[in-house]
C-alpha cells in the first residue's frame, strides 16, 4: 500500500536482475506506475502477473494508461496462466538462457518447460 514508485527505480542499483509484478485483475496497474515500470523494463526483464488466484493476464483488452496492452507496448512479459510466484522462479531458472527478445515476443510460453503427464 501507498507504492509510489522509489523501490521500482532502485531494483537495478540494489542488484536485482528481474522483476514480477503483480497486477489487478487481469494485468492492470495504476496509470501512475506504467512510465516507472516501462522505465524499469528498458532496463531488466519485468514480468507482469495477475495477483488474482486463478485466470491470465489479458494481452489484447485493455489499452488505457497501466492496461495490458499499454504496459505490454512498454516492454512487460506477460506470464500467462502463471501466478507471480510461479512466473518469479520461472523467470529465475530462464533468465541466464533465454534472451529477451523472445521473451518480449512470446511472453513466457518462450520458455521451455517439461511437463510431466
Amino acid at each position: 500500500m501507498g507504492e509510489d514508485g522509489r523501490l521500482l527505480e532502485v531494483l537495478p542499483q540494489l542488484g536485482y536482475a528481474g522483476a514480477v509484478i503483480e497486477g489487478m485483475g487481469a494485468g492492470h496497474v495504476p496509470a501512475e506506475a506504467a512510465p516507472l515500470l516501462g522505465e524499469l523494463a528498458a532496463r531488466m526483464p519485468v514480468v507482469l502477473a495477475s495477483r488474482c488466484l486463478t485466470g491470465p493476464v489479458f494481452t489484447g483488452t485493455y489499452g488505457y494508461a497501466g492496461g495490458e496492452i499499454d504496459l505490454l507496448g512498454r516492454g512487460l512479459i506477460p506470464a500467462g496462466i502463471l501466478s507471480g510466484l510461479k512466473a518469479r522462479l520461472l523467470l529465475g531458472l530462464a533468465r541466464p538462457q533465454r534472451p529477451r527478445p523472445a521473451l518480449r515476443r512470446r511472453g513466457l510460453r518462450a520458455l521451455p518447460v517439461t511437463r510431466n503427464t
